[in-house]
């Protein structure tokens, strides 16, 4: 029979009662839908701008940034809530200055979110199938292009005063990325193509917008169909193993 020193039976114990409760990675599903609240409330706050303070656009903002809410304390992360809490600040500040749009207000928007969508990808459970991560990672470029096309349409300078995170970023580079990645889909997977038809029509639209923006800015549309097309492509992920 082994014989453990009393006083190390007592340093054991006093470890396991200080020591913070192990937590399993947060569950993808529920990561990606708090993440798409998080840039859906700031697409809404640009909307709210571009359509001069519409009403609509404002309740929306509300009602993602109380889904967001929910699902962070859900998380019981804190360095996840601390980003979150970030976005929220900038997202509830007036994005007004003595009357006029100002341009650094929707900056800090965009800055923060992006941030936060690295924090929630860094956290991402490994072992998806390769059909949710494709369909994951379609998602969040088209959130990205979305969030930077409506900053342009915002801001009065058309984006061109812009420094941030996302500062070296072009939208036609980025057009051409999500359109190879889809490419590739249809090739590596035909039936999950299929099932985004929908999707890949609405893109037709919107590639060439997001690649050259000053050609007609459609803020309006691109919204309405990128929502859609997140939407759809949300619940295409949900449906995979």
């Amino acid at each position: 029979m082994i014989t453990i020193p009393w006083t190390r039976v007592l340093f054991l114990g006093l470890l396991a009662a200080w020591a913070p409760p192990a937590r399993a990675a947060g569950d993808a599903a529920e990561l990606q839908a708090l993440q798409d609240n998080a840039y859906a409330a700031v697409s809404q706050r640009m909307m709210y701008v571009v359509l001069d303070r519409d009403p609509g656009r404002k309740a929306a903002t509300d009602m993602r940034l109380k889904a967001a809410d929910v699902a962070v304390a859900g998380q019981a992360d804190a360095p996840l809530a601390q980003k979150w809490q970030s976005v929220q600040a900038t997202v509830v500040s007036d994005p007004y200055a003595k009357g006029e749009v100002n341009p650094y207000a929707i900056y800090d928007m965009e800055n923060r979110v992006t941030e936060f969508a690295s924090e929630i990808k860094a956290k991402m459970p490994p072992g998806m199938s390769s059909s949710r991560k494709a369909l994951y990672e379609l998602v969040g470029l088209l959130q990205e292009m979305m969030t930077i096309y409506l900053r342009n349409s915002a801001d009065p300078r058309g984006g061109s005063g812009y420094v941030g995170v996302n500062q070296e970023i072009d939208l036609a580079v980025q057009q051409q990325k999500f359109s190879t990645k889809m490419a590739a889909l249809a090739k590596s997977d035909p039936r999950l193509f299929r099932a985004m038809n929908k999707s890949a029509v609405k893109w037709k639209f919107l590639s060439g917008h997001f690649a050259d923006f000053n050609r007609q800015s459609v803020p309006y549309v691109a919204d309405l169909y990128g929502r859609q097309m997140i939407d759809e492509l949300l619940a295409l992920a949900a449906a995979q193993p």
